[in-house]
């Protein structure tokens, strides 16, 4: 069967098990019956690529989870939280005065909205809320949403704690765009919101220099940790999988352990996807240890497998930097590991809580971000990231290090858009400008024409200042969305004196420059 007969079926087969149509409604059956002819397939020549194909388009419908759960929210449930300019107490909001609410379920979504999805509280009207995909889709489908609680007028605040719920009712709006599911348990959490009245005023830069070196020796505040155990829901809010998806995807495994060949890319390859879906349905009431046993087995496949197919290794490589993720922020000991000692302190106004070291690890990509939701301060510096998709979901991200990665343009950084707290950013010591040929861009939606229109006016006033902008247009659509305090471009090939005279016109809240100060 040739490769792009099979995506069809492939496709075919998926519509047919989602949209239930006759014929097509036990869905176990009809894949139990489908790995049976692929089976007899891949015993014919386990080599054959359109086999090992259709086999991976079985597998994500076996995978799929059998009803739609909220698997992590920020803020957590239970938690308090306390609106302050005081670098002493509780969280800092910028002067955006805004605060943001994070839904990531356990698939990709649609219909979030103000009717699935109602948050009570006497400071807002739960209609007047909106709730957007992360990142934006014209499809309005994503498995993180986010709203945005607005505080214009916080001086008429009481001293006292507001209760914020968010509740979603079993309604059938919210549907999964995996396998068309409406099925999803009701589930309420809440969280408190204070005002600390000693400080109204919100700090409106970094005043001190951040040097990312300074950093000590590896520990973890309690608070931090807290964070990260309340991000989880209940266990009994989470629907588990059937015993026949556990059934089915350890047959896999042993059938292709028993039969498969030692250095067959495809056998290494199904094998190393079978272990990542049997551990990631384990219940999280498992034993940590059972849940860490095939680790280091995964991560050996994917280094084979770069030397045995290299004309795919970008692709191995992004998947075991996935296990990587998984593998450091799995549990509250792992996690530790990789946090800071203590919060920073940028300025003598800014007090920051989630602070998470993750360099040197080699990482690709980014992954699991639905366990980082709460930090504030990430360390991604030293590794190979050529992406930064999926941290657009770190709403509170506040100082990001990518320094000594292999970022190749500005639209790859686009995602920095989203996030709208963000002060301090270092991409220093990458590859921005030394390729001709931008060929991320394509990865991205266009524009919209507001946004082109927009972009005229900038370029005129660009014009009109004498700052030369040829081949500059990503770079002004990226940094002048942002609110940087601090910025570092050292060492990339765009940088120039011509580049840094962009940057302070596009850029007028900047005050540190490639560690110079500026204003």
């Amino acid at each position: 069967m040739s490769e792009s007969l099979l995506h069809r079926v492939s496709v075919l087969l998926s519509g047919l098990l989602n949209n239930k149509a006759e014929g097509f409604i036990e869905r176990e059956g009809i894949l139990t019956k489908e790995y049976g002819l692929v089976h007899d397939a891949l015993a014919a020549g386990s080599k054959v690529q359109s086999g090992w194909l259709y086999h991976l388009c079985l597998l994500h419908q076996t995978i799929t989870p059998n009803e739609i759960s909220l698997i992590s929210s920020w803020p957590p449930h239970e938690s308090a939280l306390v609106l302050s300019a005081n670098r002493d107490t509780g969280y800092y909001f910028t002067n955006t005065r805004k605060l943001p609410i994070v839904l990531y379920f356990n698939q990709t979504v649609k219909g979030v909205n103000p009717s699935s999805v109602i948050v009570n509280s006497m400071l807002f009207k739960n209609e007047d809320l909106v709730w957007k995909p992360l990142p934006p889709t014209k499809s309005e489908k994503a498995a993180c949403w986010v709203t945005y609680l607005q505080f214009p007028d916080m001086e008429s605040w009481e001293a006292k704690v507001y209760v914020i719920e968010v509740k979603i009712d079993h309604s059938e709006a919210i549907i999964s765009s995996c396998s068309g599911s409406q099925s999803m348990h009701p589930l309420n959490f809440r969280f408190t919101l204070s005002l600390n009245c000693d400080n109204l005023e919100f700090a409106e830069s970094v005043d001190e220099l951040l040097d990312w070196t300074d950093v000590g020796s590896l520990g973890v505040e309690s608070n931090d940790l807290v964070s990260f155990e309340q991000l989880k829901l209940s266990e009994d809010l989470v629907s588990g999988f059937s015993k026949w998806q556990m059934q089915t995807i350890s047959g896999e495994i042993n059938l292709i352990e028993t039969f498969g060949k030692e250095n067959c890319k495809f056998d290494k390859l199904a094998l190393a996807r079978l272990l990542i879906a049997h551990d990631a349905m384990l219940s999280h009431k498992t034993p940590i240890t059972e849940r860490q046993i095939h680790f280091r087995a995964v991560l050996e496949f994917f280094d084979d497998l770069v030397k045995l197919d290299p004309k795919h290794s970008k692709y191995y490589e992004d998947e075991r930097s996935l296990v990587l993720m998984n593998q450091v922020t799995i549990d509250k000991k792992s996690f530790s590991s990789h946090c800071s000692p203590s919060p920073y302190y940028i300025s003598s106004k800014l007090h920051l809580h989630g602070c998470m070291q993750l360099r040197n690890l080699s990482l690709t990509r980014i992954g699991y971000v639905v366990r980082l939701l709460w930090v504030q301060v990430l360390d991604l510096s030293h590794n190979k990231l050529r992406s930064i998709e999926g941290i657009e979901a770190l709403q509170l991200l506040t100082c990001l290090n990518l320094r000594n990665n292999q970022i190749c343009s500005f639209t790859a950084l686009q995602p920095l858009k989203l996030l709208s707290y963000l002060k301090v950013l270092d991409i220093s010591f990458n590859d921005i400008g030394a390729h001709p040929v931008d060929t991320t861009r394509y990865l991205f939606s266009s524009p919209s024409k507001r946004s082109v229109k927009l972009d005229k006016k900038f370029l005129e006033d660009y014009c009109r200042s004498k700052v030369d902008i040829t081949n500059r247009r990503e770079a002004i659509c990226l940094f002048r969305d942002l609110q940087l305090h601090q910025l570092n471009v050292k060492n990339n090939a765009v940088s120039n004196k011509n580049f840094r005279d962009l940057l302070t016109k596009a850029l007028p809240t900047l005050m540190w420059l490639d560690g110079e100060r500026l204003r």
